[in-house]
């Protein structure tokens, strides 16, 4: 079933994610929170691991998020500023489809989502950041050995790079405000702030402050927006 009031955002740069999510039930899908068992999300590493030539695990993780991130975010943070929704997508409201390669692909939310009012602030993403990012980024590092920099790098990219383009779609001024207020800060709630200024734009290119080491995966090569890209190599996207 899908969310009928979401339909308006997908065209243009936002409609290949027009089937990200939907309304649950949804033929094979899990909990979400199945993530924070090791076994689980260790398995579904493992499925992508033999894309990669059974690579460094650490690399394989990480491109392993970025699919799931990509998968979730975009959609997600267009409807929480574009069209002032908080989508309930923490994992424990949440329910997931993965492919036969381990990637996740939609996602199946319980409801359409709670009205954003103007007065939301930064507490306008808890549900993304908190509920959902926190914890399975810290269930990736610990199952791969990769540090939470490396995931947070991962999300804040799509944070960045939807946070800075809703404003070309439309976007109420507060949302975009509220995320780039948020990424222009080095703490958060008294803690440091893992999606602070995630990438930078010198010259007019766009580069990222961490790695996210998907060069160390056989065959994957670097990001277009790698920050250790060594020079006169071409990156892969």
């Amino acid at each position: 079933m899908t969310i009928s009031a979401l339909a308006p955002l997908f065209r243009g740069p936002l409609e290949p994610f027009s089937d990200s999510l939907t309304l649950a039930p949804v033929e094979g899908a899990r909990a979400a929170a199945d993530l924070l068992n090791r076994e689980t999300l260790g398995a579904l590493i493992e499925r992508l691991a033999v894309d990669y030539g059974d690579g460094d695990r650490r690399a394989v993780a990480s491109i392993w998020s970025k699919s799931h991130f990509s998968a979730l975010m975009p959609a997600v943070l267009a409807a929480n500023l574009l069209l002032d929704l908080d989508l309930p997508v923490t994992l424990g409201e949440v329910a997931l489809v993965a492919d036969e390669r381990g990637r996740t692909r939609r996602f199946a939310l319980p409801h359409g989502g709670e009205a954003l009012g103007p007065e939301a602030g930064e507490t306008r993403f808890d549900r993304l950041i908190e509920g959902h990012l926190e914890p399975l980024i810290a269930a990736l590092a610990a199952v791969s050995g990769a540090s939470p920099k490396v995931f947070w790098s991962n999300a804040g990219n799509v944070f960045d790079f939807i946070v800075r383009g809703a404003g070309d779609l439309g976007a109420d001024a507060a949302g975009v405000e509220a995320g780039l207020a948020l990424m222009a800060e080095r703490r958060r709630r008294g803690r440091p702030n893992p999606l602070y200024a995630p990438v930078s734009y010198p010259a007019g290119g766009r580069v990222r402050r961490v790695c996210c080491l998907r060069y160390l995966a056989p065959g994957a090569g670097y990001c277009g927006t790698c920050p250790v890209i060594p020079e006169g190599v071409a990156a892969d996207d």
